[in-house]
């Protein structure tokens, strides 16, 4: 097909190297296979930050501390026109207040911290799915008793650093909700003083 339309490279038989074919397939393959894990894992573990956006107001969130809870509460509150003593959300309105947050910061060009947030969250979640295959493997694997060592030894590792990437993202989730609603709030107060 190309040689008729005369592709430069087929119509002069400059064909690629083997050593450009591969590199080009390997590229393929790399981007596929991170594609797979990327989609899996948001799949799996949209959990993780789904929980923090839906439960940042309530006392058992551990978002935010105690005092800064009470003053969030309170904004939220104000928001939602309720009494401004109420500790009781809904995960509707948690979300609600959280994506209202995450609209006004996007319209001013204010949310790159919490996206770098969301970025290592991301990036955290997927490395838990590599660890979860790579045990697997080892597992399918470990009846070759040549690298029975080297299987052990990846599959401890793996099994270390689970936990690791398991906290890591759920911590940079809880991490960029408190960034956005931190900053939207203050943007609401500098807007309101402005105003008086």
């Amino acid at each position: 097909m190309l040689y008729f339309i005369k592709f430069p490279l087929i119509d002069k038989y400059m064909l690629p190297s083997d050593t450009t074919l591969k590199i080009v397939v390997f590229l393929l393959l790399s981007y596929v296979v991170g594609t797979i894990i990327q989609e899996s894992s948001s799949f799996f573990l949209e959990k993780l930050r789904k929980h923090s956006r839906q439960n940042f107001l309530n006392k058992n969130s551990k978002i935010f501390q105690h005092g800064v809870l009470n003053e969030v509460q309170k904004f939220a509150n104000i928001e939602f026109g309720k009494d401004i003593n109420n500790d009781i959300f809904s995960e509707d309105e948690n979300e609600s207040l959280f994506f209202k947050a995450k609209a006004v910061l996007e319209n001013l060009n204010k949310i790159k911290k919490a996206d770098k947030f969301d970025a290592i969250f991301a990036m955290s979640r997927d490395f838990i799915v590599v660890n979860i295959c790579v045990v697997i493997c080892c597992i399918i694997n470990i009846l070759n008793p040549e690298r029975l060592c080297l299987h052990i030894i990846i599959v401890l590792y793996s099994l270390i650093t689970l936990p690791l990437f398991f906290r890591r993202a759920k911590r940079y989730a809880e991490m960029r909700v408190r960034t956005i609603i931190r900053q939207y709030m203050s943007i609401k107060v500098v807007n309101e003083e402005a105003q008086n």
